[in-house]
């Protein structure tokens, strides 16, 4: 699964390494580096409060073997049917005798980050 990636040897990845916590300042944050500028300076307690504070979405953090590697931002949304081109797909959301439902609830990632080495 590593071809044509530049690693020198195959990546074992344990998924149980993993863990998920809601975004809270540990001072880890602070040494949080992806290389894109405005997703690192997001991770601030100031940022992500405000983000919270406006229902925006929620801020997730990823540590893999206890450390941060991640973070990512999610919020409720919807899909809109008339934006859905597939007559099937939006046919399967009517109900016999009931209106068309306008929207599918769905989850939007609004920002998603990983450690940069």
């Amino acid at each position: 699964m590593t071809e044509g990636l530049p690693f020198s040897k195959p990546i074992q990845v344990d998924p149980d390494l993993f863990s998920y916590e809601p975004f809270r300042d540990r001072g880890q944050v602070r040494t949080f580096s992806c290389g894109e500028p405005d997703l690192d300076e997001f991770l601030c307690p100031e940022e992500v409060e405000e983000y919270e504070r406006e229902n925006l979405g929620r801020t997730v953090l990823a540590h893999y073997n206890g450390e941060l590697v991640g973070y990512y931002t999610i919020s409720t949304d919807g899909l809109r049917l008339e934006y859905i081109q597939s007559r099937k797909y939006s046919k399967s959301h009517v109900k016999k005798g009931k209106e068309l439902v306008e929207t599918i609830p769905s989850l939007k990632i609004g920002r998603l980050a990983v450690q940069s080495n």
